[in-house]
């Protein structure tokens, strides 16, 4: 990865937003404060680097599509939130892409969701884990 990452950004989202709720059960006001403008941040970046107006771009230098680029929106679901840290538009939106390349155009929606597309329709063959399908992966992203 180069830079700012889909997966990695999105986890970063999700391990701040759970913070700030801890720091609310646990009645910490400052500590809440302090990482609610760290979230706040984080958001602003990952938008700015990330966001192309159609989903989460791999990371800076890299447009693929990746199958788990909405990870840390989906441990938050886990966790009983709903949209408090991703936009619920632009959630929609990257779920619609995933499954319009990573699992329609690949192997005739028959095997899963393939990690990484370009968005040409071909699968990325950068990386030998882009090439694959991880259950796991395919099963977070159909929850």
């Amino acid at each position: 990865m180069t830079g700012a990452s889909a997966y990695c950004g999105g986890l970063h989202i999700g391990a701040l937003q759970c913070v700030c709720k801890m720091a609310e059960v646990l009645e910490e006001p400052e500590t809440r404060t302090i990482y609610e403008e760290r979230l706040k941040m984080a958001k602003k970046s990952y938008d700015l680097n990330l966001w192309n107006g159609k989903y989460y771009k791999y990371d800076s230098k890299n447009e693929s599509i990746m199958a788990d680029m909405c990870c840390g929106h989906w441990f938050l679901r886990c966790c009983g939130f709903k949209y408090e840290a991703f936009e619920q538009s632009k959630i929609k939106s990257c779920l619609e892409t995933i499954f319009e390349y990573n699992v329609a155009k690949f192997a005739d929606a028959k095997r899963g969701a393939v990690n990484g597309m370009r968005p040409s329709g071909k699968v990325d063959i950068t990386s030998l884990q882009s090439e694959e399908v991880w259950i796991g992966t395919t099963d977070a992203l159909a929850s």
